[in-house]
């Protein structure tokens, strides 16, 4: 028996066991250091010679395997003949993929901000920080693939969402990672012309704004 993972790593110190039909246990080994165990000999089948000669099948038996990440792989064989088998464990880490936030400025408007990610293998679970781990915040789990979360509280500045994604083998990618800011005060406006003195046309209309404006407009008596 062999065991390894996905990602080519052997697949040490896992305790390999096989069991009859009857449920009765035959061994139970551990993997080495390159991840194999010695060769284990398992009895296909009993004579009874009582009130005459009968032949018990032992066959089929099952075989388990559990990695240190508690995944457990299972195999199930008819033993009339050498085999050599081997358990590959998933060893990678899930694929995610931001959707929200986006690496632009959000503002009032856009609160809540939206927090959603894709997998792509079943999942158990994903968390996002903002702190690079000291907060972490929970994300609901939709249908394995799919996680999502929002968040109305955030102050003005600039942030980086990390994500962390287990999937069923308990895997772990933290390394997606998206820039975005929030800004949600308005800007101060200085009106430098015209002043509150009478003018006579044309009248010039200039203000200054203390942030980088997208636009401005004016109107008079209210519009």
């Amino acid at each position: 028996v062999k065991a390894n993972y996905t990602n080519g790593s052997v697949a040490s110190n896992v305790n390999v066991s096989a069991w009859n039909k009857e449920g009765v246990l035959q061994f139970s080994v551990m993997t080495d250091a390159n991840g194999y165990i010695p060769r284990q000999e398992l009895i296909e089948y009993k004579r009874n010679n009582t009130g005459g000669i009968t032949i018990v099948y032992l066959s089929n038996y099952t075989i388990n395997a559990p990695s240190s990440k508690g995944e457990v792989l299972t195999q199930s064989w008819n033993i009339s003949q050498n085999r050599f088998l081997i358990f590959t464990f998933d060893g990678t880490p899930p694929i995610v993929t931001i959707y929200e936030p986006q690496n632009k400025t959000y503002n009032t408007s856009s609160f809540p901000i939206l927090f959603n990610v894709t997998l792509n293998e079943d999942g158990q679970a994903c968390n996002y920080t903002l702190d690079n781990g000291k907060n972490n915040y929970t994300m609901q789990n939709n249908a394995n693939r799919n996680f999502n979360a929002s968040n109305s509280s955030m102050k003005d500045g600039s942030y980086t969402a990390r994500y962390y994604c287990w999937d069923l083998a308990s895997n772990l990618n933290n390394s997606a990672t998206l820039q975005f800011s929030v800004d949600r005060t308005p800007p101060t406006v200085t009106i430098n012309k015209p002043s509150s003195q009478p003018q006579q046309p044309p009248i010039l209309f200039n203000i200054t704004t203390n942030e980088n404006a997208q636009y401005c407009n004016y109107t008079l008596n209210e519009g």
